[in-house]
């Protein structure tokens, strides 16, 4: 099952740190990339608690788009994340495949369902 925000709202707060993550990659390495971002995001829900979301989303008319959304429980959970092996062997697989660098964005919540 896909997980999606509602799922989410009981832990999901206005504390809440939230993320983006904004790429594209090389249409030769967009099946590559898929699998690299399924296994990484199978690992952050077995083994992150405190990442409360991270969900990868594809656009539909050019599949070299990506958008990874993220919620952490607090900053220490950002940290923790960002600090993983995981994250570092999924930055290793997918950075040589980015055109053009990733956009990283920070926001906090200003409403939520």
């Amino acid at each position: 099952m896909i997980p999606t925000p509602a799922m989410h709202t009981s832990e999901i707060s206005s504390s809440a740190m939230y993320r983006t993550a904004q790429f594209r990659v090389a249409e030769k390495s967009v099946d590559k990339c898929r699998k690299a971002i399924q296994e990484f995001v199978a690992y952050v829900k077995a083994n992150e608690p405190r990442t409360l979301l991270y969900i990868s989303l594809e656009n539909e008319k050019d599949a070299t788009q990506f958008i990874h959304l993220m919620a952490f429980a607090d900053p220490h959970a950002m940290v923790e994340h960002g600090s993983s092996m995981a994250n570092k062997d999924f930055i290793t697989t997918i950075y040589p495949e980015i055109i053009g660098g990733v956009v990283v964005s920070d926001f906090y919540a200003v409403a939520i369902k």
